[in-house]
This record gives C-alpha cells, sequence and structure tokens, in this order.
C-alpha cells in the first residue's frame, strides 16, 4: 500500500526554496524604497539648487564691480562681495552684497540689513565656490545633498 503525503525532505526543500524566494523579493523592496529615497533627495537638491542659482544670478546681474577684499573666490567656502545699486537707500550711490556659506546654507547679506537665508531648511550646501571666468563673470559650483550644480553669470554693465 502506497501512503498519500510529502517526505521530510520533499518539504524542508519546499521551504528552503520559498525561504529564498522571500529573501531575494524583501531585499529587492528595499532596495528599492532606498533608492527611491535617494532620487527623492536629489531632485529636491537639484531644484532647490537651480532656485539658490537663480537668485545668486539676480544678484551678481545687478552688480557692477566685486569688492575683492572680502570676497573668497577658488576656494571652499567661497564668498562673493559685491557693488550694487539694487534697492539702494537714497542717500547712497550703491551698497555691498555678500553671498556666502552660512553653517550649511546659503546666507545674502546687503549692507545694513541682516543676513538673510537665501536655501531652504530642507537641503544641506556641501560646497561654494566663485571663480571669476571673465573680467564681469563668474563661475558658481554648489553642492547640494551630492547633486553638483556649475553656473556662469555675469554682472550688467552700468
Amino acid at each position: 500500500m502506497k501512503q498519500k503525503g510529502f517526505t521530510l525532505i520533499e518539504v524542508l526543500v519546499y521551504v528552503g526554496v520559498v525561504g529564498i524566494v522571500a529573501s531575494s523579493v524583501i531585499s529587492f523592496s528595499l532596495w528599492m524604497l532606498r533608492t527611491q529615497g535617494n532620487l527623492e533627495r536629489q531632485e529636491a537638491g537639484l531644484a532647490e539648487g537651480e532656485r539658490v542659482m537663480s537668485a545668486i544670478s539676480r544678484e551678481i546681474w545687478g552688480s557692477f564691480e566685486v569688492y575683492e577684499p572680502t570676497s573668497t573666490l577658488k576656494e571652499h567656502p567661497g564668498q562673493l562681495s559685491l557693488k550694487t545699486a539694487r534697492s539702494v537707500p537714497a542717500e547712497d550711490p550703491f551698497v555691498y552684497t555678500d553671498i556666502y556659506l552660512c553653517g550649511d546654507k546659503i546666507c545674502v547679506k546687503r549692507e545694513g540689513e541682516d543676513s538673510v537665508v537665501a536655501s531652504s531648511e530642507d537641503v544641506v550646501i556641501e560646497q561654494l565656490i566663485f571663480t571669476r571666468s571673465g573680467a564681469r563673470s563668474f563661475r558658481v559650483t554648489l553642492v547640494i545633498d551630492g547633486v553638483q550644480l556649475q553656473s556662469t553669470f555675469s554682472m550688467r554693465a552700468f
């Protein structure tokens, strides 16, 4: 008489195969979640970088001269000090504006005003470098949460 059912070996092989498949699925799912988180962080860094670069561009475009004694070029953390005619009090022909790294945020300080944080609290600025790329232009290198952005901006001719 033949007995119906599975042998112990068959059950153990089945459990082993199911365990391997389950661990593969779980491992793949965790990898996908990590990858999605990294992509979201990079997208946020890129969007913030574009917003910050736009703000830096406006400051450089509105300026007519670089104030060399307080500018730090070609190294991190960089600082760009500008003479600008934007938003100038009636009694002054120009004001100084500084763009610099304060902690892990980008700050803009106009003469006679408090510093304003120009970058979001949600991102970390890892690097800020200003490099002169011409008589009236600068290349700005910015690294935000591992995402590097570079742009060249020119001062307006007055």
